[in-house]
């Protein structure tokens, strides 16, 4: 059994994710398409993406 501890910030930001989840599921985004290390919505002034924390590429069929 593996313990792991966690600080108040971690616990919260897991909760946000988990509720970012289940809302993109319910919109009907329910396939991870990649990991992304960019943001194309955040760009710089040459119109280039900015780098950010992971965020995941969904998609939704239609």
């Amino acid at each position: 059994m593996e313990i792991r501890l966690a600080n108040e910030k971690d616990l919260l930001n897991l909760w946000e994710e988990t509720d970012n989840i289940r809302l993109y599921k319910r919109m009907g985004f329910t396939e991870k398409i990649k990991d992304s290390f960019v943001d194309p919505c955040n760009v710089d002034e040459k119109q280039m993406p900015n780098s950010c924390e992971k965020i995941w590429l969904l998609g939704k069929n239609l």
